[in-house]
């Protein structure tokens, strides 16, 4: 299993896509909390929507794109700014900034029978009830299934693999003791943890 994180893939981005590999444990679900690290002053979350890969596929047209996830859920990378910052100055790799443990939060899967029900998908993140962002698949620079053809040439993408697909750019300062929830516009994904 990879997850892979798409930045630059959002809103009125100038700056080129580019593909984050992410460690398994950088993955959180299941509502567990999330532990704010040490190694950085500040923290934020920014939202994007996920979907799961369901088959196996290398160098994938287009066209047959949307057979290659079965499901979607509402994501969150953490990044600690300061470093981050650092790292991008450098010209450094980001991974260390982006792709710590805990830094992929996903919420619960919701399984689809065609990609068009993906169409209008929106969501909104509450931060202590809230609203501090918002997700509209309208915005995404490429969609998903020219995203999926472009990535496969590079990535074999593997049954249970994880694409965030496009970051919104307004992050989420985190603070201990934060309730974090979201929910879609179709009122089907959720996502609902505590900052520690």
């Amino acid at each position: 299993m990879k997850i892979l994180g798409i930045v630059n893939n959002y809103g009125e981005c100038t700056e080129h896509r580019q593909a984050l590999l992410m460690a398994d444990s950088s993955l959180l679900k299941d509502s567990k909390p999330f532990f704010l690290p040490a190694f950085d002053q500040e923290f934020r979350m920014y939202p994007s929507l996920v979907i799961r890969v369901c088959r196996l596929g290398k160098n994938i047209a287009r066209r047959f794109a949307h057979r290659y996830y079965d499901a979607y859920a509402l994501g969150l990378n953490v990044r600690a700014v300061n470093m981050l910052q650092s790292l991008q100055n450098e010209h450094l790799p980001w991974a260390e900034a982006v792709a710590f443990d805990s830094s992929a939060i996903m919420g619960d899967f919701e399984t689809i029978e065609s990609a068009k029900q993906l169409a209008n998908l929106s969501f909104e993140v509450r931060q202590n009830d809230t609203i501090v962002a918002t997700w509209d698949i309208s915005r995404l620079a490429t969609d998903i299934d020219t995203l999926i053809e472009d990535i496969s040439r590079r990535f074999t993408l593997k049954i249970g693999d994880f694409i965030y697909i496009g970051f919104a750019p307004e992050g989420i300062v985190c603070h201990i003791d934060d309730a974090i929830s979201a929910t879609d516009s179709r009122d089907k994904a959720r996502l609902n943890f505590k900052i520690k």
